[in-house]
C-alpha cells in the first residue's frame, strides 16, 4: 500500500465509482459532519464542497489563512482514494530573515508539495502607506518574469489578517556569505569561486537589471545581501520591497504603482548608503534612473573581486553618505586590488570596475546591456588600451589570434623573426669584439 499513512483513521466512504476511485471525506475536517451511510448523494455532494474550498476551516488553524484544497491521492491496492481533509496551506518551518518591511520565513506549501519563502508584513506596519509598498512589492515582482528574478508563487491574508505572499525559496547563501567566507580566505571557497565565477555572477545580477529597466523599473537597493546564490548556479536578485517606475523610462506603464503621495520624494532616502549611488545618497530622486541601480551593481562587483568595501567609513551613516556623495577614492589605490588569499585582478577588469563607478552618471555605462557587451569582450580577450599593461595585453592577444587564424603562416613568421633576432645578435657580437 503505498502512502497509506496519509489517510485518516476514521473515515466516511462514499460507494466506490467505476472508475475504482473512492472519494475520502476526512471525519476531523471542520466543519463537516458525518453523513448517513445511506445517503451518498448527499456525502457525495458534501466531498465535492470540501474538494473545491466552499467549506471553511475553524479559527484555530495557525500558520496562514489559506487552506488547502487539492485532496491527498492514497494507491491502496487495485483502487486510488482522494482523501479530502483540509488544513492551513503554508506551515512555517524556520526563519530566513528580517526587514524593516516584514518577515521572510521558510515555509512547506502542502497544496503543491514545495518548499518557498513566505514574506509577511510586519504587524507594525499596517498603515495604508506600508500596505501600498507591500502592493507595490507583490505586483512589482509578478510583472518581471526572468531567470534571475526570484518569481512570486501566491498572495493572500493569514488567521491574524496579516498579507502575505509566497515566492521560490532559492536554497544556497547570499552573496554576502560568499565574500564574507572569500575574505576569511576559506580555501574551499576561493577554489569553487575563482574570478572568472565571480564574474558569472556579476553577469547575472546585470541581466536582471537590463529585464527590469527594459520594464521601466528600478531596484533602489542593489547590495550583496539582496542576491541569492542557488546551489546549482542560480543566481537571484531579491527584494524588490523599495522599487519604483523609471519616469525617464519609456513604455514604464508596466509597473502597476502610481504617483502617490507615499512614493519617495527630493530629500528621502531609500536604500543602503554602502551600496548607494552619489545621486541617491543626496536624495536627488529626479536624478536617479538606472545608471544608479548600475552604480550600486559595481560597488558590489568591486567587494566581489577585492573583498574590500568600496566605501571605507562605516562609522556612522552621515560620514558614510558625505563620503559617497564626493565619489570613493578606493578604486584609485593599488593596493585594494591586491589580497592575500587571491591573484591580483586583472588590470583590464580595474578599467572596467572604475567606469562603472564614475561620479557623474554621464561617465558611467548608459545601460545594463552596454556593461553586459564590454565584459564579454573583455573576457574575450578584446581589450581596451589604458596604459602600457593594457597595450601589451592587448598586443598578446593579437599576436594569439593570428596565431590561431593560421597557425603555419605564424611559425613561419616567427621562425624568421627569431632568425633576424639572432642575425643581429651575432652581428652585435663581432661588433663588440673588432673594437676589443
Amino acid at each position: 500500500m503505498l502512502d497509506a499513512t496519509l489517510a485518516p483513521t476514521t473515515t466516511t466512504t462514499t460507494t466506490a465509482a467505476p472508475s475504482a476511485v473512492r472519494t475520502v471525506l476526512a471525519s476531523n475536517a471542520p466543519g463537516c459532519a458525518d453523513a448517513p451511510e445511506q445517503d451518498s448523494d448527499r456525502e457525495s455532494a458534501q466531498t465535492l464542497a470540501v474538494a473545491s474550498g466552499l467549506q471553511t476551516l475553524d479559527q484555530g488553524i495557525s500558520d496562514g489563512g489559506r487552506i488547502t484544497v487539492l485532496p491527498r491521492v492514497v494507491a491502496e491496492e487495485a483502487e486510488l482514494r482522494l482523501v479530502h481533509d483540509p488544513r492551513a496551506r503554508y506551515s512555517v518551518e524556520r526563519p530566513l530573515g528580517t526587514g524593516a518591511m516584514g518577515e521572510v520565513e521558510l515555509s512547506e506549501d502542502h497544496d503543491i508539495g514545495r518548499r518557498v519563502a513566505l514574506k509577511r508584513l510586519a504587524d507594525g506596519l499596517q498603515s495604508p502607506a506600508a500596505v501600498a509598498r507591500f502592493v507595490d512589492e507583490v505586483r512589482t515582482m509578478g510583472a518581471l518574469d526572468h531567470p534571475n528574478i526570484t518569481p512570486i508563487y501566491d498572495v493572500g491574508r493569514d488567521e491574524r489578517g496579516r498579507l502575505f505572499f509566497t515566492m521560490k525559496y532559492v536554497e544556497g547563501q547570499s552573496l554576502e556569505e560568499l565574500i564574507a567566507k572569500l575574505r576569511e580566505g576559506d580555501a574551499r571557497t576561493h577554489a569553487q569561486y575563482p574570478l572568472a565565477r565571480r564574474l558569472d555572477i556579476f553577469v547575472g545580477i546585470l541581466n536582471a537589471l537590463d529585464y527590469a529597466h527594459a520594464q521601466g523599473i528600478l531596484h533602489r537597493d542593489i547590495k550583496p545581501a539582496n542576491v541569492m546564490l542557488g546551489a546549482h548556479g542560480e543566481v537571484r536578485l531579491m527584494d524588490w520591497g523599495i522599487a519604483r517606475r523609471d519616469p525617464k523610462a519609456l513604455g514604464s506603464g508596466t509597473l502597476t504603482q502610481s504617483e502617490r503621495p507615499d512614493m519617495t520624494h527630493d530629500g528621502a532616502l531609500l536604500g543602503t548608503p554602502l551600496y548607494m549611488s552619489p545621486e541617491q545618497a543626496r536624495g536627488d530622486q529626479a536624478a536617479i534612473d538606472a545608471r544608479s541601480d548600475l552604480y550600486s551593481a559595481f560597488v558590489v562587483l568591486f567587494e566581489l573581486l577585492t573583498l574590500h568595501r568600496y566605501v571605507r567609513e562605516e562609522s556612522n551613516v552621515y560620514a558614510t553618505l558625505q563620503e559617497v556623495i564626493e565619489g570613493g577614492t578606493a578604486a584609485h589605490d593599488v593596493s585594494v586590488w591586491l589580497h592575500p588569499t587571491q591573484p591580483a585582478v586583472p588590470v583590464e577588469l580595474r578599467y572596467f570596475v572604475k567606469m562603472g563607478l564614475q561620479r557623474d552618471p554621464a561617465q558611467r555605462f548608459p545601460s545594463a546591456s552596454e556593461a553586459l557587451l564590454m565584459l564579454e569582450r573583455i573576457r574575450s580577450g578584446e581589450i581596451h588600451v589604458a596604459c602600457m599593461v593594457t597595450f601589451f595585453k592587448a598586443a598578446q592577444h593579437r599576436v594569439s589570434s593570428v596565431a590561431d587564424r593560421n597557425p603555419r603562416r605564424f611559425a613561419m613568421m616567427a621562425t624568421a623573426a627569431g632568425l633576424g633576432m639572432l642575425g643581429l645578435l651575432a652581428l652585435a657580437g663581432l661588433g663588440v669584439a673588432a673594437l676589443v
